[in-house]
């Protein structure tokens, strides 16, 4: 499985004539980044979630178009996911609230 990923600005650092590999200079640097796939270019189930999600927002469809570049592992990952979510014991809006106090508790803000 290969996920398409445009690097930005590798420079190589070179001291006494001697290259450390690459460097970066800012944090933009070295962060991955992902283009967002059209609807075109997404396979038939993620253009489905794509839809789905942009009822709820923009930024959630965008998600689902950049996740679209390694559908495999997402819909395996969405095998687990969502059913973890919504089925079990516990209902799923207690779920939600648990998770959302974790969040909290652990500065987590994404």
């Amino acid at each position: 499985m290969q996920c398409e990923v445009q690097p930005k600005g590798l420079t190589a650092q070179v001291t006494d004539g001697v290259t450390d590999g690459p460097a970066f200079n800012t944090k933009e640097e070295y962060m991955a980044r992902l283009r967002v796939l059209a609807k075109n270019q997404l396979t038939p189930e993620f253009a489905k979630y794509v839809e789905r999600a942009a009822a709820s927002g923009q930024e959630q469809a965008t998600l689902f178009q950049v996740l679209g570049h390694c559908p495999e592992m997402f819909q395996a990952y969405f095998q687990f996911y969502f059913p973890w979510h919504t089925s079990g014991s516990v209902d799923p809006v207690l779920k939600e609230l648990v998770r959302i106090k974790m969040a909290q508790l652990n500065d987590c803000f994404t």
